[in-house]
């Protein structure tokens, strides 16, 4: 466990902005949270994150610092869209690691 300094950047999904924090959190074995940008670009992006004490995923759109919507997600839906993804992706197109498709 390691001391960590929280600061809270734009609107959250539970309410307001909350001032800094200092607390102890346990580090995760992996990430519980990740950021894909919009192939558009213009700084918005999906954020996904994991909450283990639900055992819910939020999938929410950032413009910038601000969230523009939100879904909540139970562990069965986030294996159904993992899989339609990964049925997507098998589906006759290859995608290169430069981000450059392939048939």
């Amino acid at each position: 466990m390691r001391a960590v300094r929280l600061i809270a950047r734009g609107s959250t999904l539970d309410g307001p902005r909350r001032e800094a924090q200092t607390g102890v959190v346990a580090e995760p074995r992996q990430p519980r949270r990740l950021f894909i940008e919009d192939v558009r670009g213009n700084e918005r992006y999906l954020r996904t994150t994991w909450h283990p004490e639900g055992t819910t995923f939020v999938i929410s759109t950032w413009d910038g610092d601000v969230c523009t919507g939100a879904v909540r997600m139970s562990p069965e839906d986030a294996a159904r869209l993992v899989a339609h993804l990964a049925g997507a992706l098998a589906d006759g197109t290859t995608v290169r690691l430069d981000g450059r498709e392939t048939a």
